[in-house]
C-alpha cells in the first residue's frame, strides 16, 4: 500500500493523475461528426509531461489485418508486432498540422516481444504523452498516426489531409467544447489511473482518482468486437485474450480500449459492467443506428471503428485511491486456480502459460449467444 501511495504522490506532482474533483481528460463525441475525441478538461502547457500514461500490449501485426483493432494500434520496437496502448492515447484522433501531443517510451530497456508475454499480463514498456503546444480547456487533444502510409495501408486514403482541412476551416469555438458542455455530454477518462496492484500475480491495477457513490459511473470505455477466429490467431504470441470479455457460448469477444481493460478480479468486486446506451451520445457520434440488442453482431464486428461503449458502475461506495475490481466469473476463477497450482508445482521448470478471457455475467445480448457452441477459444 505504501508503494501505491508513493506512486500517487509522484503522479500528482506531474499530471497523469487527477488529485481532486477536477477532470483533466474527457471523452466526448467528436465535434466534426466522426466518432469520439479526447478533450482537455484543464489547460495544458507546452512540454507538459506526461499528459497521459498508457500500459501497452503487443500483438503480431499480421493477426490484426481485417480487424477494427488494426486502426487503433501503434508501432512497437519490434517490426513484427503492433502495440495496443490502453487509455486516452488509444482514443486520440490524428492531426498532421498543429497536433497536440507525441509519445515517449517510459523505459530505456524495452523488453523483447517474447519476454513480454510470459506472464498472464503484458510486461511491455509503458508510454507517456507530452504536450507539443498549449492546449486550452475544451480543445481536442490529438496526436499523429504517422505519414500517409498509415492511412493508405488501411484503405483510408487522404484522410489526414481532409481532417486537417476541416480543422483549419473551422473556428476554434466550433472545434472545441465549452467546459460546461464537456461536463454535460463528456465522460471523464482521468477518473481512473494505473498503479501496481496489491493482488498477487496481477502486476498493475486500476485505481479511483476520486470518491464514487453507489450507482455512479466510475468510467466509460469504447469497445471493439472480435470474432473467434481472429482472436484465436493471437493466443500463441500475445496475452490479448486475457484482457477480453467473453461468454462461454459465444464466438464474439469484447476488448475495452480504455485503462479499464486492466481492472483486476476480486470476488468482492466494486463495479459491474453494462452497455452505455446514452441516446444523445450516440446521435452526436453518428452511431444512433447501431444498437446492441437489435443490430446484427456480424455488422458490428466488421466495422473499422469501435461503435459501442461500456460503462463501469459502482456497486458500493468507492474511496479515492481504492483499487477497482470486477468479478471475472466462476469459470475464470477455477481456471486461474489451476494455473497457479501448476505454476507453484513447476517451480524452476518451464513457466506455465495462462490464456483465458474474462466472463462478465449479463453483458451479452441473447442474439450474441450460440446455444450449442463450444467455448470460443480453448484455454491453455
Amino acid at each position: 500500500m505504501e508503494l501505491v501511495l508513493v506512486i500517487l504522490a509522484l503522479a500528482c506532482m506531474t499530471s497523469f493523475v487527477v488529485c481532486d474533483e477536477e477532470c483533466k481528460i474527457y471523452l466526448a463525441p467528436n465535434k466534426y461528426g466522426y466518432g469520439r475525441g479526447v478533450y482537455a478538461g484543464v489547460n495544458t502547457l507546452l512540454n507538459e509531461y506526461p499528459i497521459t500514461y498508457s500500459p501497452t500490449l503487443l500483438v503480431r501485426s499480421n493477426h490484426l489485418y481485417d480487424t477494427g483493432l488494426n486502426n487503433y494500434v501503434f508501432g512497437s520496437e519490434d517490426e513484427r508486432y503492433s502495440m495496443i496502448a490502453f487509455g486516452p492515447s488509444l482514443l486520440m484522433n490524428h492531426r498532421n498540422n498543429n497536433t497536440a501531443t507525441e509519445h515517449y517510451w517510459d523505459e530505456n530497456d524495452i523488453p523483447s516481444a517474447s519476454q513480454s508475454t510470459i506472464e498472464p499480463y503484458s510486461t511491455y514498456s509503458t508510454i507517456s504523452f507530452k504536450a507539443l503546444r498549449n492546449v486550452e480547456v475544451g480543445e481536442e487533444i490529438t496526436t499523429t498516426y504517422g505519414d500517409q502510409e498509415w492511412f493508405t495501408s488501411r484503405g483510408i486514403p487522404e484522410v489526414s489531409a481532409i481532417v486537417d482541412q476541416n480543422v483549419e476551416s473551422s473556428s476554434s469555438s466550433s472545434s472545441s467544447y465549452l467546459l460546461d458542455e464537456l461536463k454535460s455530454i463528456g465522460k471523464c477518462l482521468s477518473d481512473v489511473y494505473i498503479a501496481p496492484s496489491k493482488v498477487p500475480f496481477a502486476y498493475k491495477g486500476v485505481y479511483a482518482s476520486r470518491n464514487f457513490d453507489i450507482g455512479e459511473i466510475v468510467s466509460i470505455s469504447p469497445v471493439l468486437l472480435m470474432s473467434k477466429d481472429k482472436l484465436a490467431a493471437t493466443v500463441k504470441d500475445s496475452v490479448l485474450i486475457n484482457y477480453c470479455y467473453a461468454h462461454p457460448d459465444s464466438d464474439i469477444f469484447i476488448l475495452p480500449l480504455h485503462l479499464t481493460a486492466l481492472i483486476n478480479h476480486h470476488y468482492q468486486s466494486n463495479v459491474n459492467v453494462s452497455w452505455y446506451n446514452n441516446k444523445t451520445w450516440k446521435e452526436a457520434m453518428n452511431t444512433g443506428h447501431i444498437d446492441v440488442e437489435s443490430t446484427p453482431v456480424e455488422y458490428i464486428v466488421d466495422l473499422s471503428f469501435a461503435a459501442l461503449d461500456v460503462q463501469y458502475i459502482a456497486t458500493r461506495p468507492i474511496t479515492e485511491n481504492e483499487e477497482i475490481f470486477l468479478n471475472y466469473g466462476e469459470v475464470w476463477i477455477n481456471t486461474w486456480a489451476e494455473y497457479l497450482a501448476k505454476r507453484i508445482q513447476a517451480q524452476n521448470d518451464k513457466l506455465q502459460v495462462f490464456r483465458h478471457p474474462i466472463y462478465i455475467e449479463g453483458l451479452y445480448p441473447a442474439h450474441w449467444v450460440l446455444p450449442q457452441s463450444e467455448i470460443a477459444v480453448e484455454t491453455i
